[in-house]
């Protein structure tokens, strides 16, 4: 696995490199949808009124551009709502929250609505085609950071086209999200949920620490090209903020 992308400056808060270490070549990062002229329209359902305004509380300040920002311009749209309530428009992904209880109905309408349709389920007893979280703060911390990389936030980021890939594998995905008190504890709890990598399929990593350098990036690529199969899809994204604490959220899919 080659690391496409190792001339990217050192991390400040708020910004992202990408690595893609995939065996097989990819079109150049970029996290500019080509729809819509670069804005890119995601909506988030909840089951009831209370659930979407929580998700909203948690991600609508995500979008919000500072003040002076240097970030380049992809926009954002981001509508939560009730599946209880008449979705209009369309969008380019719409995620389900928790979608055990959705009607199956109201699932056939809405996927003539996007090009990509999330259902995430929390805790799942049994495998199902969605996205599988073992509770709502992985899920929480999945989406916040999706947002964060797909707003293109710095110079390096994750393309369209291959989160399109990530999402589009068939077979069995599962999530995590995991906080860690130091890097080596970091690394060593990535190489615990996928040291039996040999059946897994595509792997999208999200990495968010204090002090992270290009260095602990690289290293983290060389990590994953040690365990995981020649032919597995990998993306790694990493974003730095002011708490002094690390952590990572991973999506696996592998061979149902």
């Amino acid at each position: 696995m080659a690391i496409a992308d190792e001339t990217a400056s050192a991390l400040c808060r708020g910004q992202i490199a990408n690595c893609d270490v995939e065996r097989h070549k990819t079109d150049a990062p970029s996290s500019r949808t080509e729809r819509h002229g670069g804005m890119l329209r995601l909506a988030v359902l909840a089951a009831t009124d209370v659930q979407a305004k929580d998700w909203a509380r948690r991600l609508m300040p995500l979008i919000e551009r500072p003040a002076g920002s240097s970030w380049p311009n992809v926009s954002i749209a981001l509508h939560v709502q009730s599946w209880c309530l008449p979705l209009l428009g369309t969008f380019d992904v719409i995620h389900v929250a928790d979608a055990t209880g959705l009607p199956t109905e109201l699932l056939a309408e809405l996927s003539t609505q996007t090009e990509l349709f999330s259902l995430h389920y929390l805790a799942p007893p049994t495998v199902n085609p969605g996205f599988n979280w073992p509770s709502e703060t992985a899920l929480a911390a999945y989406l916040a950071h999706l947002l964060l990389v797909l707003s293109g936030s710095s110079f390096f980021g994750l393309s369209w086209r291959d989160y399109l890939a990530h999402h589009n594998q068939l077979g069995h995905r599962r999530g995590t999200y995991i906080q860690a008190g130091s890097l080596d504890e970091l690394r060593q709890s990535i190489r615990g949920l996928i040291s039996s990598g040999s059946q897994v399929l595509s792997a999208l990593l999200f990495l968010e620490g204090y002090s992270l350098t290009i260095g602990n990036y690289v290293d983290v690529c060389q990590l994953l090209e040690d365990v995981l199969p020649m032919d597995c899809r990998v993306s790694v994204c990493t974003l730095t903020g002011e708490e002094e604490r690390y952590g990572f959220t991973l999506l696996v899919t592998s061979q149902a």
